[in-house]
């Protein structure tokens, strides 16, 4: 997942029937969360972008 890859491709590649069972081997590391934006703060950016 921190390459990039959806849930679903990885539930697939490894031959879940539910997402729930994909759900239980995924982990993220404290790293890459800190690294990621939240998409309110895109769009406080989009909008501040466009305001100037």
């Amino acid at each position: 997942m921190e390459k990039g890859i959806q849930t679903h491709t990885i539930k697939r590649m490894l031959g879940h029937k539910s997402i729930v069972t994909t759900a239980g081997y995924i982990h993220i590391s404290q790293e890459f969360l800190s690294t990621v934006k939240s998409p309110l703060d895109m769009l406080y950016e989009d909008f501040k972008g466009s305001v100037q």
